[in-house]
């Protein structure tokens, strides 16, 4: 089996998604997210802005009726989640490691308040494994969280196996333009 960083070399390396095509594949996941229970019960639900390799979630702003939708920002202790009204509110900080929007201002959403996470990846299995970009952010974490925990991204970010730690979170789901993979939800009470 690779190492992480050999799958993650590997991963980057396939051909990146025209602009049209990754607007169509997001609109689609994020079709099939708002018809599901997790969505529907949520009331703060922790969301991520997107690198261009990403699947983009900001649409679910239209759909954010009578919930507190939540985005990352990277501090020394780890990631702070704060409720944001609107994705014009993220801006990239100067000098941020991955060029990634994050939240001007909002209230700070605590871990045990948050009842959805949308968790973004390098690749997962269908399993609900995920590789991530290296630094353990989102790990920490989810290791604190109990909310159910969705890994997003395109099916050509899917794979039949990664490499694992033991401090590696497992999603309960994972979602894809195709819709939610069955795999996940019973890995999770398996292990």
């Amino acid at each position: 089996m690779l190492s992480k960083t050999q799958a993650r070399d590997r991963l980057r390396a396939l051909p990146r998604l025209s602009p049209e095509a990754r607007a169509e594949k997001s609109s689609a996941l994020c079709a099939a997210l708002v018809r599901d229970a997790a969505w529907l019960q949520a009331r703060n639900v922790a969301l991520f802005a997107p690198l261009s390799v990403e699947p983009d979630v900001e649409a679910l702003f239209g759909f954010a009726q009578g919930k507190r939708l939540c985005f990352p920002s990277v501090r020394p202790e780890g990631l702070a989640f704060f409720a944001v009204p609107s994705a014009d509110l993220l801006v990239i900080p100067p000098g941020a490691r991955w060029r990634v929007r994050e939240p001007l201002e909002g209230a700070c959403a605590r871990v045990e308040e948050l009842d959805l996470i949308l968790v973004p990846g390098v690749a997962f299995t269908l399993e609900g494994l995920r590789l991530g970009r290296g630094a353990g952010y989102y790990d920490r974490f989810l290791a604190a969280a109990s909310a159910h925990r969705i890994g997003v991204c395109f099916e050509s970010q899917l794979v039949p196996n990664l490499p694992v730690e033991p401090h590696d979170m497992r999603m309960h789901r994972v979602l894809t333009e195709a819709g939610f993979c069955d795999g996940a939800s019973s890995a999770v009470r398996r292990g």
